[in-house]
């Protein structure tokens, strides 16, 4: 279906206006016609994501055909479940790194020495800070805190994607860097997100 034209997404053809078929699941950066990067645009993302939406919602088939309607639910579900990942910078990470290894598995338990002993003793305080006020300041320092290292992990994350492009023959160094870095993240996003809960 379409006119031949090369397309900027495999969704949805701008030149005909046409929804596309889609015998295989397409990449995530391709449907978005980005880069294959951990540093992305997110100001593009965002636009060609609105630019997207415009033309694959199903409000906008209900008097086209049953392939037009079936094929807009299942391409605006791929579309939001990849913009979704690819806005996170820790689930594009984790996207990024499955595609770079081919789904390869790397130890998603593995954390640097005494981190764990760190943030144990970091639960046992925030636990504590909110059992007593959570709205006190010193929770939202505590919450500061913690949004500063989900930064510092995303920054780290962001040098080693940096690093394998500039030396790919490292990767099997690199790769599992950025796997820590992640195992670290989720526990952090952890406490995180039990503030924010509290604080709602």
């Amino acid at each position: 279906m379409g006119c031949q034209s090369t397309m900027a997404t495999p969704l949805f053809c701008f030149a005909c206006n046409s929804i596309q078929r889609l015998n295989t699941k397409p990449n995530y950066f391709e449907i978005f016609n980005l880069p294959y990067s951990y540093d992305l645009d997110l100001e593009e993302l965002e636009n060609r994501y609105q630019e997207l939406c415009l033309e694959l919602h199903p409000d906008f088939y209900t008097s086209a055909s049953s392939f037009e309607k079936k094929q807009s639910q299942e391409s605006s579900t791929l579309l939001n479940h990849a913009y979704r990942t690819l806005r996170s910078p820790i689930t594009r990470a984790e996207y990024l790194l499955k595609l770079l290894t081919h789904e390869q598995r790397f130890d998603q338990r593995q954390l640097s020495k005494g981190f764990l002993e760190n943030i144990f003793t970091m639960q046992e305080s925030l636990e504590d800070l909110l059992t007593k006020d959570p709205q006190s300041p010193e929770v939202k320092k505590f919450q500061v805190d913690i949004a500063k290292n989900i930064d510092q992990i995303h920054q780290k994350i962001s040098s080693h994607f940096a690093r394998l492009e500039k030396t790919p023959e490292r990767r099997e160094e690199v790769l599992p860097k950025i796997q820590l870095q992640l195992n670290a993240g989720r526990y952090f996003q952890s406490l995180l997100d039990r503030i924010n809960r509290r604080l709602s």
